[in-house]
């Protein structure tokens, strides 16, 4: 019975992301989901150019551009979450949720991602 259920709201939810665009699963999960598109579209910004970011100064009116290094940590913060999630859902024996490591690297990451979210262009 509990499978039928289950199989149901994937169905409901299906519906939801068609009609809607999201789905109400998106939205109890929304830390993941951002995580989900942001990633890919992190990495091909990644491939497209090593020099990515740009910021205008007003003192010279130049762009000042900065190597992707911090991009990288960015990409591994989403990876990170992505990966902790799965692993929560699909493994029953996994105990801790996220290492202290892994911690680290999320915190970091977005902390990089809210810091330069505007001057990420290419």
């Amino acid at each position: 019975m509990a499978s039928l259920k289950y199989k149901f709201k994937l169905l409901k939810f299906r519906y939801q992301k068609l009609v809607r665009g999201y789905s109400d699963h998106d939205i109890k999960n929304l830390y993941y989901h951002i995580a989900e598109i942001s990633l890919p579209l992190l990495e091909a910004l990644s491939k497209k150019s090593k020099y990515v970011y740009a910021k205008y100064t007003p003192e010279n009116y130049k762009h000042v551009v900065t190597v992707n290094g911090d991009l990288d940590k960015m990409i591994l913060a989403f990876k990170t979450i992505i990966r902790a999630d799965n692993r929560l859902f699909h493994d029953s024996s996994f105990g801790e949720y996220r290492t202290n490591k892994e911690m680290k690297d999320i915190n970091k990451g977005l902390k990089l991602f809210t810091e330069k979210y505007r001057d990420l262009w290419c």
